[in-house]
């Protein structure tokens, strides 16, 4: 399948301009092979399993904090991070308090700046 990105907005595509506060202004405008236009609203992202399944890129710990930004700050020292601890056991819905004492595994820090290049070139698409 073949996918392109347009640089159209979606008034020069509808005809239609769309308010400031739209959501729709969030997603990209893409065409496919049959020039049928969408906007991919579920941009998944998850971490690779075979990185997950790297003993060296893994550490396991016990929950001290119950919530997720404070479990990032005690592993990543960095609370903005608390994603990927969700990704990494693979967490629905962050908003759930979690167990204390409960055993997670956390993805290695060296491994965050190449997550974040992936995304940024997923967000693009």
């Amino acid at each position: 399948m073949s996918i392109t990105k347009l640089t159209d907005r979606y008034i020069d595509i509808k005809g239609t301009k769309l308010p400031n506060m739209s959501m729709i202004r969030l997603f990209n405008i893409l065409k496919d092979e049959n020039d049928e236009y969408f906007m991919n609203i579920f941009k998944n992202i998850e971490i690779n399993s075979i990185l997950l399944e790297t003993p060296s890129a893994i550490s396991e710990i016990t929950i001290i904090e119950p919530w997720w930004e404070m479990i990032s700050y005690s592993f990543y020292d960095d609370v903005q991070a608390w994603w990927i601890a969700c990704l990494s056991n693979e967490v629905l819905n962050p908003f759930e308090e979690i167990d204390k004492g409960l055993s997670i595994e956390m993805l290695s820090g060296d491994y965050i700046p190449y997550i974040q290049r992936d995304m940024e070139v997923i967000f693009n698409l």
